[in-house]
């Protein structure tokens, strides 16, 4: 009698990233590592209209912005107006920029300059998750950010946590 070979699914929690915080970074003007490491995934995001004069320093305020957790209200003047910068922030939001960016940067062979602004890519997709709602958070959760997560996993709802009932929605 033959040997049957039964499929096992694999172990969820085991193939699952690695959930954890991650390390705080002081805020700090981006380096040219850095921008480089960032500008071909904001060229990509950008939609038809004019060009950002200096999306270099549109980057600078939102990552400052995020990282200090202040509205928008009270970013420094040296950045610029508050409503343009909010504005291409939501926009990015809109086109998944930010989860993107946290995805690549959480790639086992991501470049070490966009893992050096790991914290202000979570800070950045935290503060997006007001956009893109639950679904932001369970990208956050599967990439297993914490940092990103609006509010730790064990608030989340329950549906969110299972990884059946999110494979079989939509």
């Amino acid at each position: 009698m033959p040997i049957r070979i039964i499929p096992i699914e694999p172990d969820p929690i085991a193939t699952a990233p690695r959930r954890r915080f991650t390390p705080p970074r002081v805020w700090a003007p981006l380096t040219d590592a850095e921008w480089a490491a960032l500008a071909p995934h904001i060229a990509a995001a950008h939609r038809a209209g004019r060009k950002v004069a200096d999306p270099r320093g549109r980057m600078n305020a939102i990552f400052h912005m995020a990282v200090t957790d202040r509205p928008w209200r009270l970013m420094p003047e040296a950045f610029g107006k508050p409503d343009t910068i909010s504005r291409h922030f939501r926009r990015w939001a809109h086109a998944a920029l930010w989860l993107r960016l946290l995805g690549t940067a959480r790639a086992p062979d991501a470049p070490k300059a966009l893992r050096a602004i790991e914290y202000w890519l979570c800070r950045a997709a935290r503060r997006a998750m007001r956009i893109l709602g639950l679904d932001g958070a369970l990208v956050a959760e599967r990439l297993g950010t914490l940092t990103a997560m609006p509010v730790l996993p064990c608030y989340m709802p329950a549906r969110t946590r299972s990884p059946r009932s999110s494979a079989g929605r939509r």
